[in-house]
Parts: structure tokens; sequence; C-alpha cells
């Protein structure tokens, strides 16, 4: 059995202190220095918890998790939703696939 840490809980204290603190990445890369095997974010188009930016920023920013090699899949569907109506879908879909690719 593989233990995966769920962030969103984490955001959700963060966001209502109104700072970044506690710290998303930092407690992602808390998680996977203690032998978590992954850690799972889910955005939600209310971004009450996690934020598409922040699934953006931890994927950009995490180099531990391209080594992993663990990720078979990233759910983005609220994110995307979110992102498209922000962004244009065309560019949006262009971003993710940038930064899939590293």
């Amino acid at each position: 059995m593989l233990l995966s840490i769920n962030l969103n809980k984490i955001a959700l204290l963060r966001n209502s202190r109104g700072s970044n603190y506690p710290n998303l990445e930092s407690f992602a890369l808390k998680a996977l220095d203690m032998g978590a095997e992954g850690i799972t974010l889910h955005p939600r188009p209310d971004h009450r918890h996690a934020t598409s930016e922040d699934a953006i920023d931890i994927l950009e920013n995490l180099p531990a998790l391209k080594t992993l090699n663990l990720i078979d899949e990233v759910s983005i569907g609220h994110a995307i939703i979110v992102d498209a109506l922000n962004y244009g879908f065309e560019d949006t879909i262009k971003r993710y696939i940038q930064i899939t690719k590293g």
C-alpha cells in the first residue's frame, strides 16, 4: 500500500489565515522527505481549498515529483475549467502540456 498525503486541508487552513502559511510546497516536500510515496491535491472551482495555481506551482517547483516516476495521472478537471475561463481553452491546454513535459 502506498501513502499519499492530501494537501487540501493544509490549503484550507492557509486560505483561512489569508497568508501563505502553512506553505503547500513546504508541506509537500516534508511529506516526500519523510517517506510518503506521493501527494494529493484537488483544486476546486471555488478555490476554497487548493487553487489551480497551487497545482501548477507544485508541478513547476517540486523537481522531486518528476523523479518519483509514480505519477500515472494528474486530475485537473476543475482546475482546467477555471483556467480555461480565465486564460482561454487553447492557452490553458498549451500551458498544462508545457508543465507536464517539464
